[in-house]
């Protein structure tokens, strides 16, 4: 009897450190049980600030903070910033290849300009300059 009562209690202390486990790791790990960021929103009627607090695509800000070229500093829209997606496996291939075939054309430690967005004033309208979404030639090569 000694025996079953050390086998239930070593049963019973595995099971509640796999629960712990289990529920802080969801906490952790599933930020969709976290409070949305909110936002100041501008004149337009557009939110804006840090895409860094989003907990989705959904909760950023329509204007997400950008340093642009030569320091500029604005905002430019989210979807710009994500860009055109594909609608079909085959468009996605193209588009991976036309962004590969840019980056294995760059020279070690090069910075390749993928495409570029505007970057705007707080109230969404007005074009201060641009923000650059680029990749390495190094990353693009360690995958390869």
């Amino acid at each position: 009897m000694k025996n079953a009562n050390k086998i239930i209690l070593v049963f019973t202390v595995v099971l509640t450190l796999l629960t712990i486990v289990n529920v802080a790791s969801a906490g952790i790990l599933n930020r969709s049980l976290e409070v949305p960021p909110q936002y100041p929103i501008n004149e337009n009627g557009l939110t804006y600030g840090s895409g860094a607090d989003a907990i989705s695509e959904e909760t950023e800000p329509d204007l997400i903070s950008a340093v642009g070229v030569d320091g500029v500093e604005g905002y430019a829209y989210a979807k710009d910033l994500r860009g055109k997606m594909p609608k079909t496996p085959a468009e996605a291939v193209a588009m991976t290849k036309a962004i590969e075939e840019k980056v294995s054309k760059a020279k070690p430690n090069e910075r390749v300009v993928i495409r570029t967005v505007p970057l705007y004033a707080v109230d969404g309208k007005t074009i201060i300059g641009k923000f650059e979404i680029t990749s390495s030639a190094n990353f693009s090569k360690a995958n390869n």
